[in-house]
């Protein structure tokens, strides 16, 4: 997408614009009453698809949004961010490109208010500034319609993360604050998969903060968390040669596969998610063969296995360059098998995932939440073609279903090239934070 012309005030009057408590049912979509502000149409559309929240484990997506929104000025970054994802993700749907231009004029402006904060000595420390950060590069995944918003989406990761440096320690120990910082670690994680790359120090010294403040089921999901760091710092020293031994590297990627593996057993029996086994000797995705998971737990159980197939993807390129040695053989059939089995379980569950009504709250949400693993399974070198092509068409059709935009370029550069280039590239200051 090209930089869009910088807006000098906002469209319509989001002052007017109410909390998410207070929209009736029959306003969740944006429709042509001329009654109805835009920018209180865009808000009801923002958080009846973008957030989610999950009854079991309180955590979701945006799920604590609501509680900051509600006693902000509607004339600060963090408000004006979400009328821009709002318009964004109807004008998707709907084609609409003419306001997707007000959209993108919503975003600009979001990002000087966030600039206009970063400035205020106040406003800087404050929860809002820091999701609306987050907000903008959620912008990006749902207009993303070039490479270089995958750039700025990870600038945008990393001015949050430096953000929380300057946060006293009190702001990140509240429930809200909690999840906030959940949030910010999750987009971290994907950033240094992306990039193999360690976490950054900051999260690494928030999360050994925050891990005893959380509660039973938090703490549960927050495993995986620590489990995907190790699999970052892992990656990031074979990548930069710091980690030269192949067995070490072999020896480590194992013990860290059996730990996730135990942790997908648990989350098996704490929330009774069932997956079926018999879809690992199947050379194609079938259709008529999926896992039912519930709402948010089916993100944490795909993650696991999008984790667990990186660790086995370095584990077969470790082992292709000891061919001739002995016991190869037996742990590139073993890392093989789990690889299959993996990604077979995988495209299951995202057939299920995906498979909901539109007018469901929080659709577009766990769209979102497939990016990343069909990424994983249609770029990974050791998936069979069959699979490979498969996940690259889930992209296009999730970019159709849900409007995001990400998908489909996602989709597009895969088909083209195989695979994405996430290293850093210059992006003539354009948009970042």
């Amino acid at each position: 997408m090209q930089r869009p012309v910088v807006a000098t005030q906002l469209v319509g009057n989001p002052m007017e614009a109410k909390s998410p408590s207070q929209l009736d049912e029959g306003k969740r979509l944006i429709t042509p009453a001329l009654s109805v502000p835009i920018t209180d149409q865009a808000v009801s559309f923002f958080f009846f698809n973008f957030v989610l929240t999950d009854p079991i484990s309180g955590g979701g997506h945006l799920e604590y949004l609501p509680v900051i929104y509600d006693g902000i000025a509607r004339d600060l970054a963090l408000p004006t961010a979400i009328v821009a994802i709002g318009m964004a993700g109807f004008a998707n749907l709907r084609r609409n490109r003419d306001l997707l231009l007000v959209a993108n004029a919503q975003y600009v402006l979001a990002i000087q208010l966030t600039q206009a904060a970063l400035i205020d000595e106040t406003l800087r420390i404050q929860d809002q500034t820091l999701v609306s950060i987050l907000l903008l590069a959620l912008y990006e995944t749902i207009a993303c319609c070039s490479p270089q918003s995958l750039h700025i989406w990870s600038n945008h990761v990393t001015g949050a993360t430096a953000l929380i440096s300057q946060f006293a320690q009190q702001r990140l120990m509240d429930a809200v604050g909690i999840r906030i910082f959940s949030h910010l670690r999750s987009h971290a994680i994907i950033q240094a998969l992306q990039r193999s790359q360690h976490i950054p120090d900051e999260i690494q010294r928030w999360s050994t903060k925050t891990l005893d403040l959380q509660s039973t089921s938090q703490a549960f999901e927050d495993q995986l968390h620590y489990l995907a760091i190790d699999l970052c710092s892992l990656r990031a020293s074979v990548d930069n040669g710091l980690h030269t031994d192949r067995p070490t590297i072999i020896s480590r990627a194992s013990a860290l596969d059996d730990k996730l593996a135990d942790w997908s057993r648990r989350l098996s029996i704490t929330y009774g998610i069932a997956i079926d086994q018999s879809l690992a000797a199947r050379d194609t995705p079938n259709l008529a063969r999926v896992n039912s998971y519930s709402d948010v737990h089916v993100s944490n159980a795909i993650n696991c296995h999008t984790l667990r197939i990186l660790i086995n993807e370095l584990i077969l390129n470790t082992l292709d360059q000891a061919k001739g040695e002995t016991n190869v053989d037996y742990q590139r059939l073993r890392s093989q098998h789990a690889m299959n089995t993996l990604i077979a379980e995988v495209c299951a569950s995202v057939l299920s995932f995906t498979d909901r009504e539109r007018q469901q709250a929080g659709f577009i949400a766990r769209g979102g939440f497939l990016l990343w693993p069909l990424y994983v399974v249609s770029a990974v070198p050791w998936a069979s073609r069959l699979y490979r092509d498969w996940a690259i068409a889930q992209l296009k059709e999730l970019g159709v279903k849900t409007g995001i935009l990400q998908a489909a370029l996602l989709a597009r550069v895969l088909q083209i090239n195989g695979e994405i280039d996430f290293l850093d590239k210059d992006t003539n200051g354009q948009r970042d934070i």
